[in-house]
């Protein structure tokens, strides 16, 4: 049982499809439907995790503290 509907349902629902389409565009149009699912995963992923902001945390993370740098300018002075 999927989503509410049985078998008898799921076996109507899929021989309609097969008059309306026929058999010999299923591989066509599932491989589309993949590859645009794929498309919108990647598309999510994009939104929820930016890259950029990825990018902007990594420099964040490897700077320097101010009192780092400023240690490191004295010990060069001397």
């Amino acid at each position: 049982m999927v989503g509410g509907l049985g078998t008898p349902e799921l076996l109507i629902i899929l021989f309609l499809f097969f008059m309306l389409f026929g058999i010999e565009r299923l591989p066509k149009m599932a491989r589309s439907m993949g590859q645009a699912r794929g498309e919108f995963s990647k598309g999510l992923k994009d939104v929820v995790d930016p890259p950029e902001l990825k990018e902007g945390f990594n420099d964040v993370s490897t700077s320097k503290t101010e009192d780092e740098t400023v240690s490191k300018t004295e010990d060069e002075k001397e």
